[in-house]
């Protein structure tokens, strides 16, 4: 959500269109539960679900990202090895992991095999 804050309400309500029709069927999930978090303590820890959008490149050129307070640098990423490489920083907490999930469960898919 943040991602997408704009200030130019013609930018945003475009924005908000283009998000709606992502999100419209409510995407397939990939993962719920325990999270493994930095912020996690004996006594508290986060859980989460993460679902799998599918956005071809033609709407991911449109989608005008900024980030926000929970997502200060949000930018769209290729993936690739670099990015699975576990001596690679640039993911945050278990995103790797979900990642690797959404591939495996939907490789024929991503690899064109529809």
């Amino acid at each position: 959500e943040e991602a997408g804050s704009h200030e130019d309400p013609l930018v945003k309500e475009a924005l908000e269109d283009q998000l709606d029709e992502i999100f419209k069927d409510g995407g397939r999930k990939i993962y719920e539960g325990y999270v493994d978090d930095p912020r996690n303590t004996d006594n508290a820890w986060l859980e989460t679900t993460a679902c799998l959008f599918f956005v071809d490149a033609a709407a991911a050129t449109k989608l005008q990202l900024q980030g926000g307070s929970d997502a200060l640098h949000a930018q769209w990423l290729d993936v690739d090895d670099e990015l699975l490489d576990p001596r690679n920083d640039s993911l945050y907490a278990d995103h790797r992991h979900f990642i690797r999930l959404a591939f495996d469960q939907e490789k024929n898919f991503l690899l064109g095999a529809r």
